[in-house]
């Protein structure tokens, strides 16, 4: 099909969308610190956990958002 193996997640959205992306994850990661009393403190302190979340939560929400 053509399809190539090395494409980079980067590659895979415009530049629009990779910023509506970075900003998703802001958002999600500054409502979750703060819920959690983590906002202010130094990254080594925040759990990977909260970081993965708002990563694939923002994902899925543009994922849906842009066309195919």
């Amino acid at each position: 099909l053509g399809v190539r193996e090395d494409v980079t997640p980067d590659e895979m959205l415009d530049p629009r969308a990779r910023g509506i992306l970075f900003h998703r994850v802001l958002e999600h990661l500054a409502r979750d610190l703060t819920r959690e009393g983590l906002w202010g403190r130094p990254p080594e302190e925040v759990p990977a956990h909260l970081v993965d979340a708002a990563v694939e939560s923002s994902l899925a929400q543009v994922a849906s958002e842009q066309p195919v």
